[in-house]
């Protein structure tokens, strides 16, 4: 997950058209026309370089956008989590604000579960103006009366998703995860909601950002008799790997962001590398490279 710059008063025109000619029908019937907020689909993939909101893998050959309402359109009643239960949020099923991309395999278990810090805060219906319609100033995340509801869910176009996640190898050595970091625990809720460390996500960080460095290292390790060359291409790998990090097309970019910092890039990355020797010759030359140009990153 990464910090996305979304403005919300930027309404795609599509999806602003399709909105105000159904609003009407929205709040009599509370009935949701999926073909008005899918009008946002296009903006939302640009947007998030056809990435998912909350795994930020890309979406699969064999599957296309899902568009979430990060506040659920539906009421939820579970007995089994009662905590996650809620009215839903049907007003806000169009609004610009309240619409993320996402894949299928973190859609179909966040489902309509929004737990709040605080439930007393719960918003349980719109705010209409003196003519009946609805008051949209108020049905922006970021404003009130939304934003006191104090979400356990991280929404990137909100939160600062560095505040709340970090990263950790799998005990296993076969994947990646990811960890909350935040007292409040919004970011292992986040997690355990989304299933954000399934097997195939760990394993995808694993080879899509992890193994991709250690097969370069493996690469140009035979040139470590020949010091000039090999402390060139080294520093060559080294700047691929920080043109990487701030390459928001790519896939995990939080993590990408982190394991540049010398001493997450000894934590994560170097366990990887096989070679003792191998590894300290190389964790040596990346402190080298990191602090001789610090000034540029």
């Amino acid at each position: 997950m990464r910090k996305i710059e979304k403005d919300f008063y930027q309404i795609p025109k599509n999806l602003k058209d399709c909105a105000k000619n159904n609003e009407s029908h929205l709040l009599e019937s509370k009935e949701v026309n999926a073909d008005c907020y899918k009008k946002a689909k296009d903006d939302l993939e640009k947007l998030y370089h056809k990435k998912c909101a909350y795994c930020e893998s890309k979406y699969q050959t064999t599957s296309s956008t899902w568009i979430e309402h990060y506040r659920p359109k539906k009421a939820r009643e579970n007995k089994e989590k009662p905590e996650y239960n809620h009215s839903g949020y049907h007003w806000l099923a169009y609004e610009w604000s309240n619409l993320l991309p996402t894949c299928e395999n973190c859609n179909r278990p966040k489902s309509n579960k929004f737990p709040l810090l605080d439930e007393s805060q719960r918003v349980k219906e719109p705010t209409l103006l003196s003519d009946g319609k609805m008051d949209k100033s108020k049905n922006l995340l970021n404003e009130t009366p939304l934003k006191n509801e104090l979400a356990m869910i991280i929404n990137p176009e909100i939160d600062e998703p560095i505040d709340f996640f970090f990263f950790e190898i799998d005990k296993n050595k076969k994947g990646i995860n990811i960890i909350g970091t935040d007292e409040q625990e919004r970011g292992n809720t986040t997690i355990d909601i989304c299933k954000l460390n399934r097997v195939a996500l760990i394993i995808d960080r694993q080879q899509r950002v992890i193994d991709d460095i250690i097969e370069m290292f493996d690469l140009i390790f035979p040139l470590k008799d020949e010091k000039q060359n090999f402390e060139k291409v080294l520093n060559i790998i080294f700047q691929n790997f920080h043109e990487k990090a701030n390459n928001n097309c790519l896939e995990y970019t939080l993590l990408r962001k982190l394991i540049i910092i010398p001493i997450y890039f000894e934590k994560i990355v170097c366990p990887f590398i096989k070679d003792k020797n191998q590894r300290q010759i190389i964790l040596k030359a990346y402190h080298n490279f990191f602090f001789e140009n610090r000034q540029k990153f």
